[in-house]
């Protein structure tokens, strides 16, 4: 019995060492699982650091090259290959700005449009692409800003815009576009910011379209071919916050405005504008600014809004 006993006591602690070194084992484990993880953390922000610097190294480079090669059309093959360049190193990458390029190409733009991560485009000022080149980049539906403004944008460049059903920013300033191309704007239900000024084929008669994108909040249209007659037309647009007159708008033209209760900032640098026009305005209690070139029409802002902002030029 005593044997059994002894026996059983063995067993005892052979089952109580056994769980002890299970313990001590899992213990073990645990820790190593915590060290590998730190290092994997630690491998993880020392990765996510380089990449960040690659990215924006060669953000740098793309905009150096950009500089270089606004003075020449040499590097059009060195365009095609800096963007797939940019691909490999900013996968992930939303903003493209190749302004004053003159020597872009439809190749370079078409592979820009398989980055379908981008939602900024900026072409401002740029040429060589053709309206098939710009047409590329419709298939980029995730696309909120295009900016073609100075460029060699034409009516047939828009065909297919309305693909794009994010897109909160136009700019179209100093194109070849015409009425016909602002037809092509009436399916972008997310447009907030349109830019027409300078594109003097652009009509009053655009303006039955344009008073038609109701949730505009910015708008431009200082030197196009808008006269102040078509500015009945846009007296739906109530969310505008940012609007620059149209050229020869007298007080006649004012009184159009007197809606548009979230304006925040104005442009109309003519001269025809008196007091009389300036008073239109008094009801639009979010006005701050007023941009004008005229001294006239400065002095019966400031008489009529003693607080006002008033600065010289275009916003």
């Amino acid at each position: 019995m005593a044997d059994s006993g002894a026996a059983a006591g063995g067993c005892a602690l052979l089952g109580d060492s056994g769980a002890a070194a299970d313990g001590d084992g899992k213990r073990k484990n645990e820790e190593v699982e915590g060290e590998s993880q730190e290092m994997r953390n630690a491998v993880e922000r020392v990765t996510k650091t380089h990449l960040q610097e690659l990215r924006k190294a060669v953000n740098a480079l793309t905009q150096g090259v950009a500089k270089l090669l606004r003075t020449s059309c040499d590097g059009k093959k060195i365009w095609e290959a800096l963007i797939t360049v940019w691909d490999a190193a900013v996968p992930d990458g939303t903003h493209m700005d190749l302004s004053g390029i003159s020597c872009l190409t439809d190749a370079a733009l078409t592979r820009l449009a398989s980055f379908d991560q981008l939602t900024t485009v900026i072409l401002r000022g740029s040429s060589g692409f053709t309206a098939a080149g710009i047409r590329e980049l419709f298939s980029l539906t995730g696309l909120e800003c295009l900016d073609l403004a100075g460029s060699s944008t034409t009516d047939a460049a828009l065909d297919g815009i309305d693909n794009l059903k994010s897109l909160r920013t136009l700019a179209l300033d100093d194109t070849k576009v015409t009425d016909a191309g602002i037809t092509k704007l009436l399916r972008l239900p997310a447009l907030r910011g349109l830019g027409i000024s300078g594109c003097v084929s652009v009509t009053s008669a655009s303006m039955v379209h344009v008073g038609k994108l109701t949730a505009l909040e910015c708008l431009t249209l200082h030197e196009s071919g808008v006269r102040e007659d078509s500015l009945q037309h846009l007296t739906a647009l109530t969310s505008l916050s940012s609007l620059t007159l149209p050229p020869g708008v007298t007080d006649s033209g004012m009184k159009y405005l007197r809606n548009m209760k979230r304006l925040e900032t104005l442009g109309s640098w003519d001269a025809n504008i008196t007091a009389a026009g300036v008073n239109w305005l008094k009801g639009l209690t979010c006005l701050r600014r007023i941009a004008t070139q005229a001294e006239d029409v400065e002095g019966f802002v400031r008489d009529a809004f003693p607080g006002m902002i008033v600065t010289p030029g275009p916003l």
